[in-house]
């Protein structure tokens, strides 16, 4: 089974496009996330290997070729430098795509984005905006309830998080539970400590 696995992932790795425009540079692309939903349709998180930046694929043919779905709001000029890190997809339709966008390459602030589409990536929608520098992929039970885990930057062996949830498909936000400020000592046992990493949410 492991070695099935691994062929299958070598296998989808090999078939990304080999050259891609992104960010404004042409070339080879390297695979971060690759999720299959069904035998056919699968989303890919991929990095451009000469500027480092992202683009979301999907491709709907067992992963033969890809299509760039990145949504085409975050090209343009005015949201400036962005990251997009792993998305959430449940199926070939739906998907969620957490964003950072810095203000500066030399300054670590952000904004959090969530764009979310319910028709393969042909068209997207800002779904929530967060305080943080840091998001993980979100989490959703159905299409409107849905769970984010944001981060804030903290001293070494610390990372006090916020998690979030909607209830109408992020159209509006409500804070569940958050880290104590960082080197607070005990909090109430509803919050979650800030001490350890944290790697998303999931059910």
């Amino acid at each position: 089974m492991k070695r099935a696995l691994a062929a299958a992932v070598v296998l989808v790795a090999s078939t990304l496009p080999s050259a891609l425009t992104v960010d404004g540079h042409r070339g080879p692309l390297a695979a971060l996330q690759v999720d299959f939903t069904s035998r056919t349709t699968g989303w890919a998180l991929a990095v451009a290997e000469d500027s480092g930046a992202r683009v979301l694929l999907r491709s709907h043919d067992g992963g033969r070729h890809w299509d760039d779905v990145t949504p085409a709001a975050l090209r343009a000029a005015r949201m400036g430098p962005f990251q997009l890190e792993a998305p959430f997809a449940p199926n070939g339709e739906d998907a969620w795509l957490p964003v950072a966008r810095y203000y500066g390459r030399l300054d670590q602030s952000k904004v959090l984005y969530l764009f979310a589409t319910a028709d393969a990536g042909r068209h997207w929608h800002l779904a929530g905006r967060f305080p943080g520098s840091s998001v993980g992929s979100p989490f959703f039970l159905t299409k409107s309830t849905g769970f984010l885990e944001t981060g804030a930057s903290a001293a070494m062996g610390e990372e006090p998080v916020q998690v979030y949830t909607t209830s109408d498909g992020g159209g509006r936000w409500e804070e569940a539970s958050a880290s104590p400020p960082p080197g607070t000592v005990g909090g109430k046992s509803t919050r979650i400590s800030s001490w350890c990493d944290k790697d998303g949410i999931s059910f």
